[in-house]
């Protein structure tokens, strides 16, 4: 994997981040293991009016190059609550587990499932995912898929 910093105007080098198509954060080359610097990652990313990705901690900012999406549900599962009401459970690359948006979901041209977190940015729904998801979807006459949950429907 090829990196190259670039000076900041005080004389550090920035370096190369890159979140790849599995949702697998790198620095400089090498994969981020250290927990609370990942989860200071994660936590400070941002999103820029261009479709752009960076890392925002104390003023500076750190350009972010992504391969796919930013985040990626690694699993579901559902949850019925206290109030009665069916949640569908995201578990995220970043570890958060963030309650699924059904009307969200929608598919790239490819196939590949995706939907909107809270925080607006979208996660691409890994293949095991995707298949955890198929325990929720149905067909309609027509032959359109659909999730249903909590008396509504979410076409795909």
């Amino acid at each position: 994997m090829e990196h190259s910093g670039t000076p900041e105007n005080n004389g550090f080098r920035v370096p190369d981040i890159f979140i790849a198509r599995d949702g697998v954060w790198y620095s400089d080359g090498a994969e981020v293991v250290h927990e609370k610097i990942f989860q200071l990652f994660n936590d400070n990313l941002h999103e820029d009016a261009q479709g752009g990705y960076y890392i925002q901690v104390h003023g500076q900012r750190c350009p972010v190059r992504v391969e796919n999406t930013p985040f990626v549900v690694r699993g579901l599962f559902p949850e019925n609550t206290a109030d009665g009401l069916d949640v569908v459970w995201l578990l995220l690359n970043s570890g958060q587990r963030q309650a699924l948006a059904p009307g969200t979901l929608h598919r790239r041209a490819d196939g590949e499932l995706l939907c909107t977190l809270e925080n607006g940015m979208c996660a691409a729904l890994s293949r095991h995912a995707a298949t955890q998801l198929g325990q929720f979807l149905e067909q309609d006459d027509s032959g359109a898929f659909f999730i249903s949950l909590n008396g509504t429907d979410y076409p795909l």
